[in-house]
């Protein structure tokens, strides 16, 4: 209907004014609001095949990853159905993936330049490093604003959890009000209004005058968490700090004992999850003890394993657009044609240098 309404309207409308005059309504909105047209019975079989005939279509699909070209349609988009109309009908989707950019090892020859980089890596407020075939990785921002698989909520924390169920909507506040009836530890509800798939509620409880048992109780939180990602086949999910607010607790503690468990579960368990702290951007203490917790690890990870170098390595996390395309026609040729400028479209959008001094490199 949408190939008719958008490509082939012109043929259309010659057959509705073809048989006009022989009481039949082949009208697009007759056809979009019933599914179907009339016709006397001795001219059902020819409008039939002339429809039948008009309709035969087939489709393309392809990914473009460029960010600059997100902008572009998302600020011109009457440019992209330029190049296709009367062409092809074209449907567009934008969807957004983590991706992480490895920071320039010829870096580390330059003590001026490694230190440069950790400068700027801390004014991005986010870093990372891999564990095996997953990632650790550390930044500030919004927990309610990430695009991963699986939120962590600490339920105990009222005003986290305030936070987090009035941003996710009523839906969520009632899914968790069921649940809190059924008297379950850790509950799963959807993402309501956020952009993760789920929200995960699990407990936590920390005592000043009982340090030693907070290891055990930080390690059950976070093994919980993970555990759930990895039986229900999730591949990233965001923990908050927790006890770095009204608690009290040392951040430097709270960051080694989560970090711990994190990289323990991730080491134990084969498969692929990344894992994100995401901290207040208010507490900079707070996220200073995790990412100087997460260094250490990632020096020790080195010097156990000298040969796998490639791996352990800083990298920063940014949000790639990844934009699908469906074309739909009824010429092959014309699909190929629609598809090659697009693609030439797109490429228009990136820019390319090359960076051959080292203030170019620390500057990027």
């Amino acid at each position: 209907l949408n190939f008719l309404r958008y490509v082939a309207k012109t043929n259309l409308n010659k057959i509705e004014r073809q048989y006009k005059g022989d009481g039949c309504d082949i009208s697009l909105t007759r056809l979009q609001q019933h599914g179907h047209f009339l016709a006397p019975v001795d001219m059902h079989s020819r409008i039939k095949d002339a429809l039948e005939a008009l309709v035969q279509i087939t489709e393309t699909k392809f990914e473009i990853r460029n960010n600059g070209f997100a902008t572009l349609i998302n600020q011109e988009p009457k440019h992209l159905f330029s190049l296709v109309k009367a062409k092809c009908y074209l449907v567009q989707n934008v969807r957004t993936q983590r991706s992480h950019i490895s920071v320039p090892k010829a870096q580390a020859a330059d003590p001026e330049v490694v230190a440069q980089a950790s400068q700027n890596i801390r004014n991005a407020n986010a870093t990372s490093i891999d564990i095996g075939k997953s990632t650790i990785t550390i930044a500030s921002g919004d927990l309610t604003a990430q695009n991963v698989d699986v939120v962590v909520v600490c339920s105990t924390s009222e005003i986290l959890c305030r936070a987090i169920i009035t941003a996710a909507g009523p839906q969520v506040k009632a899914e968790y009000s069921a649940l809190q009836a059924d008297g379950q530890q850790h509950k799963a509800t959807s993402n309501g209004l956020l952009p993760c798939k789920k929200i995960l509620f699990i407990p936590w409880r920390g005592d000043q005058s009982d340090l030693p048992s907070l290891k055990k109780t930080l390690g059950k939180f976070v093994s919980t968490a993970i555990k759930y990602a990895f039986e229900n086949g999730h591949t990233s999910l965001a923990f908050p700090s927790v006890g770095c607010g009204k608690l009290g607790f040392d951040p430097s503690t709270i960051a080694q004992h989560m970090i711990d468990e994190t990289e323990a579960q991730l080491i134990s368990n084969k498969s692929t999850l990344n894992v994100s702290f995401i901290l207040v951007r208010e507490q900079q203490n707070v996220y200073d003890a995790f990412v100087k917790y997460l260094n250490t690890i990632q020096r020790s990870v080195i010097q156990q394993s000298p040969k796998s170098n490639t791996n352990q390595h800083l990298k920063i996390p940014y949000d790639e657009k990844i934009i699908e395309i469906t074309l739909i026609g009824s010429n092959n040729n014309q699909l190929d044609q629609c598809k090659n400028d697009i693609l030439e479209l797109a490429n228009s959008c990136l820019f390319k240098t090359r960076l051959t001094d080292k203030q170019d490199m620390m500057d990027w």
